[in-house]
């Protein structure tokens, strides 16, 4: 059984009573924003997603082409090549959460175990730089989909 009316006790007004079904400012503001904050960073992970989708999908092909390995050295390969699939389909479809942090988690991993494998071995300044560019955007990109975190946090305007 639900309440008819609850208590509303703040420091300007005094107590009041309001029906229970209306939910106080706070929590209008705190969905609203997270709603807001989601939909604004959906295009930027979209965005980032697309762009590791389509570098990946240029080095798979360039690697699949022009290196003459045997089939044996696809394998670490093998990786890469799912997470390009897995680029592309966060940039042009919804995933659930635990995806969409595993694509991410998995991305920042792999991208700078190659960044540290170039450094080591001073694959050149292309590859280099692409291996940072994809373990920040990885990076990026899973802090943007956690909802609980927030670069700037913002005062609820509604509480002052």
């Amino acid at each position: 059984m639900q309440p008819i009316l609850s208590v509303d006790p703040t420091p300007a007004a005094g107590i009041r009573l309001r029906p229970a079904s209306v939910p106080t400012p706070d929590v209008l503001w705190s969905e609203r924003y997270r709603r807001n904050v989601r939909s604004c960073r959906d295009p930027v992970i979209r965005l980032i997603a697309a762009a590791l989708g389509a570098g990946g999908a240029i080095w798979g092909t360039l690697l699949l082409l022009f290196l003459p390995w045997p089939v044996a050295f696809l394998i670490p390969f093998g990786l890469g090549y799912l997470l390009t699939a897995g680029y592309l389909v966060r940039a042009t479809a919804d995933l659930r959460f635990r995806d969409r942090m595993l694509l991410w988690g998995a991305s920042g991993l792999i991208q700078t175990a190659w960044l540290i494998f170039g450094l080591c071995y001073r694959l050149g300044e292309v590859p280099l730089l692409w291996w940072t560019f994809a373990s920040a955007m990885s990076l990026l990109a899973g802090l943007l989909e956690s909802p609980d975190w927030d670069p700037w946090p913002m005062e609820n305007p509604d509480a002052r």
